[in-house]
């Protein structure tokens, strides 16, 4: 459920949706690929800051 609300509401799932299609995945392979999608951001948000992380130009 939270992966159909989101391609319905979030412009950025709907932008990530939108590609999905127009590399000719559709239906339920979009909703599992947006789940996944989901994982990934909430994982991003949970991850313990790394203080000695430094990005190198």
């Amino acid at each position: 459920m939270p992966a159909i609300a989101a391609l319905r509401f979030n412009p950025v799932i709907q932008y990530f949706a939108q590609r999905l299609k127009q590399n000719g995945i559709r239906g339920k392979k979009m909703v599992i690929a947006v789940m996944r999608q989901l994982i990934h951001i909430v994982f991003a948000v949970l991850k313990p800051f790394d203080r000695e992380y430094e990005i190198r130009a």
